[in-house]
């Protein structure tokens, strides 16, 4: 296999590695390499912030978001979809509980079981 040069998706890819298992230095490698790559990608910010926050590094947390603020980065909410029939719902981090969510469900459940598949319990008990 001929050798490949680090590019941003190798190095956004360990630098969501090091979040997950707390590596802080290395984080810091990759994501220094990937600040110069993609300077203007706020999820990378997001990421460091997130690694120095699981490790309680408050203060470097601060200077990463004060950073973005200098910027003027935001990262943008994650977005899902699902289609049931004809129709694309959207979900955007913090919609959990919207409504549309729940209806969404409620038809995607409704198609599951008319496709013969068994639901283990209904999706709206603990809120309701």
């Amino acid at each position: 296999m001929p050798p490949v040069k680090p590019h941003a998706g190798v190095w956004g890819a360990l630098l969501s590695a090091c979040r997950t298992h707390s590596n802080v230095e290395l984080g810091e490698v990759a994501a220094q390499r990937l600040l110069k790559i993609e300077p203007d990608n706020a999820g990378n910010y997001m990421l460091l912030s997130n690694i120095y926050a699981k490790a309680c590094r408050w203060e470097d947390v601060g200077k990463v978001r004060a950073l973005m603020r200098r910027h003027r980065m935001r990262k943008l909410p994650g977005c899902s979809w699902i289609q049931v029939g004809n129709s694309t719902q959207k979900f955007f981090t913090g919609d959990i509980w919207d409504q549309k969510l729940w209806e969404a469900l409620e038809l995607l459940g409704a198609e599951l079981k008319d496709r013969g598949y068994l639901l283990c319990r209904e999706y709206r008990e603990d809120i309701d």
